[in-house]
């Protein structure tokens, strides 16, 4: 497959998205939380507490409060996933344009730059803002049971009824948008979901759904990384020679949550390499 440039500059601005977005969420959440919320995740990620109330999927939710507030619906919150929405189709955008780059680049340039980039957060506000605050809503209102639970099989149950229940607003918003405003019947609705969810096109649109679907991922994605990356540090310290170079690295004790935004960050740039190895190499 034959690389050009405008591809390899999609594919980069994907990522220098990502990890600057995940990189602001973490430095915004290092400086919210509560002093004894840091100590709660420094002990758990440094395997210095076998407490059961030291568990690191439970002060998720506190961060969440600290960033969209305490109550569940409110200007603030909305406000605040609207504008992560919008940033999250930049990703999705430059990710759809990276790996399919004829359907990508055709639909940012048919008019324009700045028409394309413009039809695209415009169609965004309309598409995901009221559905992505609802996955919001909900996420949040497991993450209050999560707080609750103390097995790694309920926390896990948890996370996955998370999943699904966002996986159903995603397909429920297009078959909204699509039997009802754009009068697809029930087999194109069907096809423009699977599309949808491999960052494809079919003959009825211009634009990918998908760019559209994985925003509404955001918040879970988030919940995803933090605690992937925080069971991957716990078993990594278990080695006092690996221990001792993150330690050296990153103030795991003054600010956790900093140094999980960073590894995260490399987390999702070892996602992006290989995504670039197997689809754009």
């Amino acid at each position: 497959m034959e690389i050009e440039l405008p591809q390899i500059a999609a594919f980069l601005v994907s990522w220098l998205s990502m990890t600057a977005g995940i990189w602001a969420l973490f430095e915004r959440a290092e400086t919210v939380i509560t002093d004894s919320t840091k100590a709660t995740i420094s002990r758990w990620l440094l395997a210095l507490s076998i407490d059961a109330n030291d568990k690191m999927a439970k002060t998720f939710p506190l961060l969440m409060e600290r960033l969209y507030g305490a109550k569940l619906v409110s200007l603030r919150s909305f406000a605040i996933s609207t504008a992560i929405s919008c940033f999250s189709v930049v990703i999705c955008t430059s990710l759809w344009a990276a790996l399919h780059p004829q359907e990508g680049f055709a639909f940012l340039m048919s008019d324009g730059w700045i028409i394309g980039i413009g039809a695209l957060f415009f169609a965004a506000l309309i598409v995901n803002a009221l559905p992505d605050y609802i996955s919001l809503i909900q996420s949040r209102l497991i993450l209050r049971r999560l707080e609750k639970t103390n097995t790694s099989v309920a926390t896990i149950g948890l996370v996955a009824l998370d999943f699904a229940l966002t996986t159903t607003i995603i397909v429920g918003t297009v078959a909204l948008f699509g039997t009802i405003l754009i009068d697809f019947s029930v087999q194109d609705t069907v096809k423009e979901i699977r599309a949808g969810f491999n960052l494809t096109t079919t003959p009825n649109e211009t634009v990918s759904w998908g760019v559209f679907f994985y925003t509404t991922y955001t918040t879970s994605a988030w919940l995803w990384i933090y605690i992937v990356t925080g069971v991957g540090i716990r078993v990594l310290v278990r080695s006092s020679r690996i221990l001792a170079v993150l330690q050296h690295s990153l103030d795991f004790k003054k600010k956790p949550v900093r140094a999980l935004g960073f590894v995260s960050m490399i987390v999702v740039t070892l996602i992006y390499t290989t995504i670039a190895c197997t689809f754009v190499l």
